[in-house]
């Protein structure tokens, strides 16, 4: 919305912004009120991958065997792995000796705060999940305007360190390595229905999303410049428009301060939802009873659509509304985003991607279905 409008930036780590005058005046906002974390400058690998100390296969298969609702012991650890992270990264900047004796300890005493006491971590260093959680947390009597732009040059600072440096940002990048464990999860039904509901789609997906799935840190920069530009303007959480002709928008937690429009643009990403495709594909399938919505039956509430179209986890086939396999008929991919995750995210070189491995899997299904007979295979 201000690109090639005459306006420039200059400068290179800290960007100002040089309007011509032609540019919108922008006022923005979202549920959080903040853009998603700038991705950390990449010091990894192509096939670089750091291994779990807590959701090792081990336990995840310890928790397969009981067969059994795990999301409070997964989320527990997933946020060790994460706190582990941020404190090796926080003592290699003193010593390298302290980092592997602290990776010791902390795996064995299962990451309790004794042992950052016992390594002499400064309190004011340790993780505080209130303000990883929400951000805003950390304001205080500044205006929203001040508190952001504050926040988003520290964001951008960690992220410039790089996401094996800095504690913030490798905590992060963490997150992108850890999605096999999740899928895991996900896979062998170790969430309940209402886990899978509240703690998975509800709050760990857009959180997931917010950490470690955000722009690259130039993006970030120029937002700064354009904030202080007094181009754009960001609203606190929970962004509310009203009205119609003239709109006016506001923060639910900041109502004082309003802004009118003439127009207003829908920014954000819609969520998946079969039952809301404009695939001509898939609505005839729906249509036809070839294929059906998938959801969660929870105790004592009305069913949960994840957004999915129906299918067995196992072989990939669709279900019909009577949850009969359709022989033949497999689907794999984003359609499929509430029963598996990130089902649009690239494969990483080298690491045995999760679609390139469902993709194998439906091939040796169809393989293995047409050498007893079957020879109807469309995907």
């Amino acid at each position: 919305m201000t690109t090639d409008r005459g306006g420039v930036f200059i400068g290179t780590d800290h960007l100002r912004y040089i309007p011509s005058g032609n540019e919108p005046t922008i006022i923005a906002g979202s549920g959080r009120g903040l853009p998603y974390h700038a991705r950390g400058a990449n010091q990894k690998h192509p096939t670089e991958q750091i291994l779990p100390r807590f959701l090792t296969t081990e336990r995840l298969r310890s928790w397969q065997a009981k067969g059994q609702d795990q999301s409070t012991e997964f989320f527990f650890y997933l946020q060790k792995e994460m706190e582990l992270v941020y404190y090796q990264r926080w003592l290699s900047q003193e010593s390298e000796d302290d980092q592997a004796a602290f990776t010791e300890q902390f795996v064995r005493q299962n990451g309790a705060v004794d042992v950052l006491t016992d390594f002499q971590i400064p309190r004011q260093n340790w993780l505080d999940w209130r303000y990883i959680f929400d951000p805003y947390k950390r304001k205080k009597s500044q205006s929203v305007r001040d508190f952001l732009l504050t926040y988003l040059t520290w964001d951008v600072t960690e992220a410039a360190k790089g996401n094996l440096t800095s504690p913030i940002s490798s905590m992060f990048e963490l997150l992108k390595d850890l999605r096999d464990p999740v899928r895991f999860m996900l896979d062998q039904q170790l969430f309940s229905p209402k886990a899978l509901k509240e703690k998975f789609w509800q709050s760990f997906v857009p959180l997931n999303a917010f950490l470690s799935i955000g722009p690259p840190l130039q993006r970030i920069r120029e937002l700064i410049a354009l904030i202080e530009a007094d181009i754009v303007t960001i609203l606190g959480p929970k962004m509310i428009v009203e009205g119609s002709g003239t709109f006016v928008a506001y923060s639910a937690s900041y109502p004082q301060q309003r802004y009118a429009a003439k127009q207003v643009l829908e920014a954000r990403i819609q969520s998946t939802d079969i039952r809301r495709t404009a695939n001509p594909l898939l609505r005839h399938l729906l249509a036809d009873g070839i294929a059906s919505p998938h959801k969660l039956y929870i105790p004592k509430e009305a069913p949960f659509y994840t957004g999915a179209i129906a299918i067995d986890p196992a072989t990939s086939q669709l279900l019909d509304p009577n949850d009969q396999i359709q022989e033949g008929l497999y689907c794999f991919g984003i359609p499929t985003e509430g029963i598996h995750w990130l089902t649009a995210a690239t494969a990483q070189p080298g690491t045995n991607a999760f679609n390139l491995r469902q993709a194998d899997q439906i091939a040796a299904h169809c393989l293995t279905s047409s050498l007893l007979g079957d020879r109807r295979c469309l995907q």
